[in-house]
C-alpha cells in the first residue's frame, strides 16, 4: 500500500465512489442491465458467449462467439456505469489502471462494479460493445463493425483447462462438456485465430516466449512459492482475437470520430544493442529496426536453442523498451506498435482495469449515438499522458514487488545452490520515487 502511494495511486475508493454505486443500482432497480429506451441495444443472448481467461480471475471484461462466419468479441460497458466526470471516473483517471500486486489488488473500480455490475459474469444479462469482423482468403481482418448488445455469458472458462483440451492433452472442460454447440464454436474459434497468429507473423508481428509468474500464498497468507504459466492455444485464442478486436476498434475511430488513444511500441532505439546482442548469438540483425528481421531471429533462437529462449526473449523485451499510450488524429502520422508490426492499434478490451478503454468506449459510443464527444482534443492529450504515466510506474511497481516476494522465498534456502542466468547488470543507485499528483488531469 505504501510503495503505491508513493507512485502516485490513490488505493481507497472516496465515499462519493461508493455512493454513486449505490444510489445506480438503486435508481436502475431491475432494469439495470437493460437497454435504456431510445438506445439502440441488439440482443445477442441467443450466441454462444464464453469467457476465457485466468483461473481465478474475477473482472470478466469481455467474451467470444460467431456468428455464421463472423468472430463476435463482446466487452463490458463499463462507461454506462462510470459517467465523463463523475466520482467514479475522476477516481478511475488518477490511477488509470488495477494493480495487481503480490497478494493484493488495488482495482480501478469498486469491486460492486468491476466484479459485478460490470464483469460479464456467466448465467448474467449485461449491456456490452460487440466487436464483430470476418477474415478472407488470406486471413485478413475485413468487414469489422461496432454495437451495442445485450449478452449472456453461457461458461466460465479458464486457460490451462481449455488450452489442454484443444491441444489433445486432456478432456474437454466440465463447464462445457454438456455443450456441443459450445464445443464447436471454439474449437472454430481456435482455427481462425491461428489464421489471425499466422498472418501477424507474416507482417512482422513478435512471438516471446515469456511464461508469467505468480505468488502462492498458504493458509496463513505467508508467500509459499511461485506457480509459472505459459502460452497455449487457449490464450493463443483470446490474444489473437482481442487484438484483431483492438484493430477494429482503432480503424473505426480513426475513420468516424478521427480520433483515438494509440497503443505504440516505438521503433527501439537500442536497435544497435539490439544487433551486438543477435551477433553475440551468431546471428545478424541490419542496420535499420525491422521486426520481420527480429522475429526471425527470435524463430532461429527457439529452433536452435530452445532450452535458453525464454532468456533470449527476456533481453529483446528489455531492450525494446516499453509501451506507451499517444493521441492520434487521422492524418497525422503515429508513431504505431513495434511489436505488433501496425500503425493503428488501441486497447479497447478491458474497461474494467485500464482507463484508456474507458475513453475508447466512449469515443464510440458517441458516434454510434450521435452525440458530441465527450472530451476535447486537448483534454484527451492531457489524459493520454497521465495513462502512460500510470501505466509505467504500475509496471515499475508491479516488478520491484514481485523481485521482493522472490527474496522472501529464498530467504528459506540460504546456503543451497541453484544454477542461474545473468539477464542483467546495473550500477547501484538510489531508487527514485514517483512524482504522482493523486489528481487526475482536467476535463470539461
Amino acid at each position: 500500500r505504501r510503495e503505491a502511494e508513493r507512485e502516485g495511486f490513490a488505493v481507497e475508493f472516496p465515499a462519493a465512489c461508493l455512493a454513486q454505486v449505490d444510489e445506480t443500482v438503486q435508481a436502475r432497480g431491475e432494469g439495470l442491465h437493460a437497454a435504456a429506451e431510445g438506445d439502440p441495444f441488439e440482443d445477442l443472448r441467443h450466441l454462444g458467449w464464453v469467457s476465457i481467461d485466468n483461473d481465478d480471475t474475477k473482472d470478466i471484461d469481455q467474451l467470444s462467439a460467431l456468428d455464421g462466419a463472423r468472430v463476435l468479441v463482446a466487452v463490458a460497458d463499463v462507461c454506462d456505469f462510470v459517467p465523463c466526470d463523475s466520482p467514479l471516473d475522476v477516481h478511475a483517471r488518477v490511477n488509470t489502471t488495477t494493480l495487481y500486486l503480490p497478494g493484493v489488488v488495488f482495482p480501478m473500480l469498486p469491486e460492486a462494479l468491476c466484479t459485478g455490475h460490470t464483469s460479464l459474469n456467466p448465467g448474467e444479462d449485461r449491456r456490452a460493445l460487440v466487436f464483430s469482423f470476418s477474415l478472407d482468403e488470406e486471413g485478413n481482418t475485413v468487414d469489422g463493425s461496432i454495437r451495442q448488445a445485450i449478452v449472456h455469458n453461457k461458461a466460465q472458462l479458464a486457460y490451462p483447462s481449455v488450452g489442454a483440451w484443444l491441444e489433445g492433452s486432456a478432456p474437454v472442460p466440465e463447464r462445457i462438456a454438456d455443450r456441443p454447440d459450445l464445443q464447436e464454436s471454439i474449437r472454430k474459434q481456435d482455427e481462425i485465430a491461428q489464421r489471425l497468429r499466422a498472418k501477424r507473423r507474416e507482417k512482422g508481428a513478435l512471438d516471446f516466449n515469456l511464461p508469467e509468474g505468480r505468488c502462492v500464498f498458504d493458509d496463513r497468507g505467508s508467500i509459499a512459492g511461485f506457480e509459472l504459466s505459459t502460452n497455449n492455444r487457449a490464450t493463443e485464442l483470446i490474444e489473437e482475437v482481442m487484438v484483431a478486436a483492438n484493430g477494429v476498434s482503432a480503424r473505426f475511430l480513426m475513420e468516424s470520430a478521427s480520433v483515438a488513444i494509440h497503443r505504440v511500441v516505438k521503433q527501439p532505439e537500442r536497435w544497435e544493442l539490439l544487433r551486438e546482442y543477435a551477433e553475440a548469438r551468431y546471428s545478424h540483425l541490419p542496420e535499420e529496426p525491422s521486426s520481420k528481421a527480429l522475429q526471425r531471429f527470435l524463430d532461429e533462437e527457439k529452433r536452435t536453442s530452445p532450452d535458453s529462449f525464454e532468456d533470449v526473449s527476456l533481453a529483446v523485451v528489455k531492450l525494446m523498451g516499453r509501451g506507451e499510450y499517444e493521441f492520434a488524429e487521422a492524418g497525422v502520422p503515429g508513431v504505431g506498435h513495434f511489436g505488433l508490426a501496425t500503425l493503428d492499434y488501441t486497447h479497447s478490451t478491458a474497461p474494467n482495469r485500464r482507463y484508456p478503454d474507458v475513453l475508447a468506449h466512449r469515443l464510440i459510443k458517441s458516434v454510434l449515438q450521435g452525440k458530441p464527444r465527450p472530451l476535447s482534443n486537448d483534454t484527451l492529450r492531457t489524459v493520454t499522458e497521465r495513462c502512460s504515466e500510470m501505466s509505467a510506474a504500475a509496471e515499475k511497481l508491479e516488478r520491484v514487488l514481485r523481485k521482493s516476494a522472490a527474496c522472501l522465498i529464498l530467504e528459506q534456502r540460504v546456503g543451497d545452490t541453484f544454477s542461474a542466468i545473468v539477464t542483467g547488470v546495473a550500477s547501484k543507485k538510489k531508487r527514485k520515487r514517483g512524482k504522482g499528483s493523486g489528481s487526475p488531469p482536467p476535463s470539461e
